[in-house]
């Protein structure tokens, strides 16, 4: 049997389990990486296997983003098939999510290993905690018998996982763990048939590739519980305003699990475009007028003959006007009441289409009629033809919300045949049903002025003092005085470079609202397997014999000294053989190929361990500056323009204190050939002598030799700095 064949067989057996019981659901390939186009699952053809999970339980460790529990499909020979149900996850959890899964599957260990036959455990030594359960006999050669072993494993297991998921949620309710739900499962069958139909040439050529422009609905996931303010600080180059975007859209209920970094970045930016996620950076001139709200001139119009001015909405009240209409809007409908802004969007359009209409007071023949509409205010026309007053929209908000009482004196009087006239709408039956999060980024928090740029409003972003919240609060804005609120749907994350002001610094009223998340260099992002990891797929659809490819290879390795294990063809193989979960450990462990030459977690490591002694942990270096490295020349241009221009402004231009760090390959004596001290003009001075120095300069780029550079570096780690 061929292996598409077995894999839409077993295809149309699970959607046919489906199709008998909607609850019943898995995963489908989602990318469509070159020569799997028509591919069902994840799986390679040469490896004779693919896979599925039932469950969404995502876990990331180092050269891995995937799920927790996979049924594993192979093909041992032509009709010779076999499945395991595999439970996988690193022994060194980076966060709660991963940290919480490697909990969750040694609860499991024991009930599966005295539940099923064929029980299989990795040794404790390994890296990865993995066991798995296996079929019944070595191979079939019936498919139907094989699934109908399988469907009776799934009886079994299925009420297992789900038991065991509910009681993790008990102790950890942010544990991400549940069923594929039926919308998910849709979705990912409605993208996977559109690929079908791209690459089998039905007539929808206008479908663009999924990898590329796809943008997903907001999955049906359980949106872990982040802190409602939230600041990512650290050194520079750590990933804080990279991880802003993920952690962003993960509030707004998009799944960035297995998704193409360009796909992310375009779905970040479609939210922005939407206004579901704003992002700014504060800096010294930042102020009240542009974060808040300020008195702005508008845009001189054709006739007039003087400035004219209006109160504006800055950055923050926009978006929270957004978030708290969204959040109104679903639990107006949930009462069946009229929203506010509904109703008074219907009365303008009705006096747009009748401009004079009137509005009677108490006393009989005084009607007055509306001028027009401003953002905060409505003007209008007395009986008398006076027209130099003006009602607030906010004070008729409060009064047709019923929060105040109407002045019977003033322009208090003109107010209730509004509200009168408000109330006579009947509520939109469009109302958002669904609550959406919204997100403000903030990069660098830490460098604007924070009594000024939040003035009164700095207490509302208390999650306890949130619209909805037991200890709501509004507080009346400085111009529009109307009465303003935060909604628990919105949501800040602030980035903070330690480098550039020390955490001790910041504002301590910011500092008492906010949660704190550290991050510091993450030295397993950068080492010689992850980053061939990367090359790899930045050539992923590139053909093994691809000039480009095969250029970018031979550079790679001429850098970090790769020798191959036998052949090129054994070390493809071995690659592609090896399940995406274990290729990494594979790499790491010399069996496909030795690493001997440069290794830029180790040369990072020892720059930061020095940084730290000279001067703190706030100004260590970041690891994104060696992400990605894959030449010689990249290599020395991130030294020569990032690392060197870093380590002068740490340092103040001391360039002795910089050779310190990086040693005499990087950095050399100014004077070092002539050996003479330098020659003051013709001046009596008698400590003349005691002011010379020794002066260091960096060796121009053009003159170094990266390797030998680097070894000097490395060789003073043991020395006493």
């Amino acid at each position: 049997m061929e292996y598409n064949i077995y894999e839409n067989k077993v295809y149309n057996w699970l959607m046919e389990k489906n199709r008998k019981n909607e609850s019943f659901t898995f995963s489908v390939r989602q990318k469509a990486m070159k020569g799997a186009e028509l591919d069902y699952f994840i799986g390679t053809e040469r490896s004779n296997y693919f896979g599925t999970t039932l469950w969404n339980i995502p876990v990331a460790y180092p050269g891995s983003s995937t799920d927790l529990i996979n049924i594993i499909f192979r093909q041992n020979e032509v009709d010779k098939f076999s499945y395991n149900i595999q439970f996988v996850q690193t022994k060194k959890p980076h966060d709660a999510q991963n940290s919480y899964a490697l909990e969750f599957i040694r609860n499991l260990k024991p009930i599966i290993k005295a539940t099923f036959k064929n029980f299989f455990e990795n040794e404790d030594k390994n890296k990865m905690e993995y066991y798995n359960f296996g079929s019944n006999q070595p191979y079939y050669s019936s498919l139907e018998v094989m699934l109908s072993e399988l469907d009776k494993d799934l009886d079994t297991l299925i009420p297992i996982i789900d038991n065991e998921i509910n009681k993790m949620k008990l102790i950890h309710p942010d544990f991400i763990a549940a069923k594929i739900t039926s919308s998910e499962f849709n979705n990912l069958i409605k993208k996977m048939e559109n690929r079908f139909n791209k690459y089998q040439n039905i007539k929808v050529d206008d479908i663009e590739d999924e990898i590329d422009t796809e943008f997903e609905k907001p999955n049906d996931i359980n949106i872990p519980k982040y802190p409602i303010n939230l600041i990512l600080y650290g050194p520079p180059g750590t990933g804080k305003t990279y991880n802003t975007i993920n952690k962003a859209l993960e509030i707004c209920g998009y799944s960035i699990k297995d998704k193409d970094r360009q796909v992310i970045k375009d779905e970040f930016e479609r939210r922005v475009n939407e206004g579901q996620i704003v992002f700014a950076s504060f800096h010294q001139s930042m102020c009240y007028e542009d974060f808040i709200e300020g008195i702005k001139p508008l845009e001189p119009q054709a006739g007039d003959h003087f400035l004219k001015y209006d109160i504006q909405d800055g950055i923050f009240k926009t978006i929270a006007i957004e978030a708290r209409h969204n959040y109104e809007s679903v639990n107006t409908a949930k009462d069946n009441k009229p929203l506010f802004e509904d109703v008074f969007e219907q009365f303008v359009e009705d006096w747009e289409r009748n401009k004079d209409m009137k509005f009677p007071l108490k006393t009989f023949g005084y009607d007055y009629t509306i001028k027009g509409f401003s953002k905060y205010s409505i003007a209008f026309r007395k009986a008398s033809g006076g027209e130099s007053h003006t009602m607030s929209i906010g004070t008729l908000k409060d009064l047709f919300l019923e929060k105040r009482q109407t002045k019977p004196t003033g322009v208090g009087i003109y107010y209730p045949a509004i509200v009168e006239k408000l109330k006579s709408y009947k509520p939109r039956l469009d109302h958002e049903k669904v609550i959406k999060n919204y997100v403000l980024i903030i990069d660098e928090i830490n460098r604007g002025n924070i009594s000024q740029i939040f003035g009164e409003l700095i207490t509302l972003i208390e999650e306890d003092k949130r619209i909805g919240n037991k200890e709501a609060l509004e507080a009346t804005l400085t111009y529009s005085k109307n009465q303003f609120g935060v909604s628990s749907n919105l949501y800040i994350i602030g980035t903070m470079n330690t480098a550039d002001r020390s955490v001790e610094a910041l504002d301590t009223a910011l500092r008492r609202r906010f949660s704190f998340e550290e991050m510091m260099p993450d030295y397993g992002l950068i080492t010689t397997s992850k980053l061939f990891g990367r090359l790899f797929d930045k050539y992923d659809e590139a053909e093994w014999n691809d000039l480009n490819w095969k250029n970018a290879e031979e550079e790679f390795l001429q850098l970090f000294a790769g020798s191959k294990i036998g052949n090129e063809e054994d070390y493809i193989d071995k690659l592609e053989n090896t399940p995406d979960e274990s290729w990494y450990d594979l790499i790491d462990s010399g069996e496909v190929i030795k690493f001997n030459g440069i290794k830029l977690d180790e040369i990072l490591r020892t720059i930061n361990e020095r940084i730290e002694v000279l001067l703190n942990r706030d100004h260590l270096i970041g690891h994104s500056y060696f992400i990605d490295i894959f030449s010689e020349k990249q290599l020395i241009n991130t030294f020569y323009k990032n690392i060197l221009p870093l380590l002068q402004e740490y340092f103040y231009g001391d360039y002795g204190k910089i050779g310190l760090i990086l040693g005499s390959g990087f950095i050399k004596e100014k004077f070092n050939e002539s050996k003479q001290k330098i020659q003051f003009a013709n001046f009596k001075y008698e400590d003349a002598d005691t002011l010379q120095k020794t002066v260091y300069e960096i060796v121009p780029s053009k003159e170094i030799n990266i390797f030998d550079a680097i070894q000097s570096l490395l060789n003073q780690k043991t020395q006493s700095i």
